[in-house]
């Protein structure tokens, strides 16, 4: 599952991402699920705005069919981290199989992709950047709160 973004067209956006990394880092001793989930999101956006002909999937690294059942299964997968309670919680180990590279996630239907946590992040900050049009880039990437880019999505995805 790793090696397939190995190959040349994530060579732009996993340099750039690396790039944009470097600008706004993210050192939080201890992050909430939702303020890693945007950070990460946040990152993605940037992308979107740096390189909007590319296909989401190279941006994240999925394949087609693995971004097609994140869109298809997004408000199982919102249920799925509210119900759990995981937005807010603060246990790195409780978190981490939603935003570490893993081939599935477990708890998941397992067409799920690792790192699933990061697509609901960019999903949200989309959300955000659309609900709040006059934010710049810049201020987007400056708001260290991730609880404050969701309420100010107002992310619910519908069923």
């Amino acid at each position: 599952y790793l090696r397939r973004r190995c190959e040349q067209n994530y060579i732009v956006p996993n340099t750039l991402k690396a790039y944009i990394q470097s600008l706004y880092e993210y050192n939080e001793p201890s992050p909430r699920l939702i303020d890693a989930m945007v950070h990460e999101g946040k990152l993605l956006y940037y992308l979107d705005m740096v390189l909007p002909d590319s296909p989401d999937s190279t941006k994240i690294g999925y394949t087609q069919t693995q971004l097609n059942s994140c869109k298809q299964n997004e408000p199982e997968i919102w249920a799925f981290l509210t119900e759990k309670e995981l937005l807010f919680s603060n246990q790195i180990r409780e978190y981490n199989k939603l935003i570490s590279e893993a081939p599935s996630v477990s708890g998941m239907p397992p067409e799920t992709p690792g790192r699933i946590g990061i697509w609901v992040g960019w999903q949200i900050v989309r959300r955000y950047m659309q609900q709040n049009p006059k934010v710049s880039l810049d201020e987007l990437m400056q708001i260290k709160d991730g609880q404050k880019i969701l309420q100010g999505s107002k992310y619910k995805p519908k069923k």
